[in-house]
């Protein structure tokens, strides 16, 4: 389908389906400037899809591509299967996609999924755009509930902003494998010139069966920001997932976490690899830690490390050997630097004191401008005489003496100084009373 607008509202679909068969379901491609989907009616949301359903056949792909792109209200692209076959591979590709909101219970989202009772793979999502938004339950997703894997995520964009939004639906970026199953995640990987995560944001790598974590991978070129957001890699029983990131300029967190964790079980934690010309933790932690396994192994080389005291860097075991940390950089503990302000204001009454003339109660001391003294009263004009010798006289550029003519000399006007009239002319005088 090709179109300049096109709108797919309350539970309007485009898909393509295989059911009760061994045949395969069609590609599906939809191309336009512009391209909204969004709401659901009737349980029914509105999406572009290709389905495997109760067949031995596979999911087609889906390929949408528009100028500007927006998933809203349960608006959804998806392949899936729910049989052996494996779901298709999901392209987006946008100058500006935006993800946001939840209807009903379902989440907005870009997804590949094998669902549950499948044996087939869930499919590969991969996204590019120059502005990417994911906001309150937006999803970029590839899950497993069944015996295959989940599919791997690859995000490319300049901006890239991840924010909750208060929203309890989960927002952000991963792949999975949920309770049940016994498949793998997938793995993650995100470009981008820029990175905020914000608000609950995440992107995040699990297996809640048996299945392996995905690794998880970032590498953004100027800066990546962590504000109340995390990045994870957790697996309830098998070995945590890794995670590695590369940042050009500044990797800053906030009240933020990056973990790679196992939960129960004698899987070891996961590594993590970070790797930023600058760091700053501020009250957030990393950690790469197991229960009955050995924690993982954290390294952090970075031009600089700058770290608040109530932050935790972190590789344990419950029951097992801990893990290693090994940072490679100046490491600025702030801790003595931090001063504890005083819960009340300073007082800047009592830094104003009397003088002490005024306290004793005599006069106060004055300064009186007699005249200039030495000085001429025009500057073209000679000084005057004084007991030392005779008038200053002008010399010319070879160093030949020449007379000078003053100039009239104006009328003098007094100035008041104190209360106390004085000319401008004549000797200096200084009075100091009191």
């Amino acid at each position: 389908m090709t179109a300049r607008e096109l709108e797919l509202r309350n539970g309007g679909t485009i898909s393509s389906s295989t059911f009760l068969g061994s045949g395969d379901a069609g590609q599906v491609t939809v191309k336009a400037d512009r391209l909204l989907v969004t709401g659901s009616q009737r349980g029914f949301n509105s999406l572009i899809s290709s389905i495997a359903d109760d067949s031995t056949g596979r999911a087609g792909t889906v390929v949408v591509t528009a100028r500007e792109l927006e998933l809203r209200g349960g608006g959804q692209i998806n392949s899936s299967t729910w049989g052996p076959g494996a779901a298709g591979q999901v392209t987006v590709k946008a100058d500006r996609l935006l993800v946001t909101g939840s209807q009903g219970g379902f989440d907005s989202q870009i997804s590949s999924s094998a669902e549950p009772g499948s044996t087939g793979h869930a499919g590969a999502v991969v996204v590019t755009a120059r502005e990417l938004e994911l906001h309150d339950g937006g999803v970029i997703s590839s899950s497993t509930f069944g015996s295959g894997n989940a599919g791997t995520i690859e995000v490319r964009a300049d901006h890239l902003l991840v924010a909750g939004d208060g929203a309890t639906a989960s927002t952000g970026i991963g792949s999975s494998a949920g309770p049940g199953s016994i498949g793998a995640g997938g793995a993650v990987t995100i470009r981008a010139k820029s990175m905020v995560l914000q608000d609950r944001g995440a992107v995040a790598t699990s297996s809640d069966g048996t299945g392996p974590g995905g690794p998880l991978s970032i590498n953004v070129r100027d800066t990546l920001q962590l504000d109340n957001a995390d990045i994870q890699a957790k697996t309830a029983l098998a070995t945590g997932g890794d995670i590695q990131i590369s940042v050009g300029r500044l990797f800053d967190l906030h009240d933020s976490t990056v973990t790679t964790s196992v939960a129960g079980g004698t899987g070891s934690g996961g590594n993590i690899f970070i790797n930023p010309h600058l760091t700053v933790l501020d009250n957030s932690r990393i950690e790469a830690n197991a229960q009955r396994g050995a924690g993982g192994k954290i390294t952090i080389q970075t031009g600089q490390l700058i770290r608040t005291p109530d932050s935790v860097i972190q590789a344990s075991s419950e029951l097992g050997l801990s893990g290693t940390i090994t940072i490679a950089a100046p490491n600025a503990d702030v801790a003595g630097s931090l001063v504890i302000l005083p819960e009340t204001l300073f007082d800047v009454s009592s830094e104003l004191r009397v003088a002490c003339a005024a306290r004793g109660g005599r006069p106060a001391s004055s300064f009186n401008a007699g005249g200039r003294g030495g000085l001429p009263p025009d500057p073209g004009a000679p000084l005057t005489a004084s007991p030392m010798g005779q008038p200053l006289e002008q010399q010319t550029a070879a160093g030949s003496p020449t007379p000078s003519t003053a100039r009239p000399r104006q009328a003098v006007k007094p100035i008041t100084v104190s209360g106390i009239p004085q000319p401008i002319l004549g000797s200096p005088r200084l009075t100091c009373r009191g």
